[in-house]
């Protein structure tokens, strides 16, 4: 929803060279909220294998979700879209944790996952493991 108002999106985001009606296109795109998204059982209930789907976010939650969908559920392509650049939390080694600002960026699962498939400081716009 956007101020309160429901986003209605008749047809899937086309592609280079798509046409609208075109074989395979037109159906309704299917909104999985993040609380969904963050349990594998029901996640696993809403994609099939050859599934292209769209994550929003690149922080941490938008990481783990991207993650099983790719490497878990093995959907055939996962897009990711970011208002910033992929960041890393700055480990401090002289105090051994986080530096001041470790909460502005990614750790653990959702970080592995981003430096595997060179998410580090680039706008994701293909499939994630292009």
């Amino acid at each position: 929803a956007v101020g309160g108002k429901p986003v209605e999106m008749p047809r899937q985001m086309l592609e280079t060279g798509d046409e609208l009606g075109a074989e395979g296109h037109g159906r309704s795109p299917v909104v999985i909220p993040l609380e969904e998204a963050l349990q594998l059982d029901k996640l696993s209930e809403l994609v099939e294998p050859d599934d292209v789907v769209g994550v929003v976010g690149g922080g941490h939650s938008g990481l783990v979700v991207a993650s099983n969908l790719l490497e878990v559920l093995g959907v055939a392509c996962v897009r990711l879209f970011v208002r910033r650049p992929v960041q890393l939390a700055h480990w401090d080694e002289s105090k051994s944790e986080y530096g001041a600002w470790g909460f502005r960026g990614l750790k653990g699962l959702a970080a592995s996952f981003a430096i595997d498939y060179g998410l580090v400081g680039r706008e994701p716009s293909a499939c994630v493991d292009d």
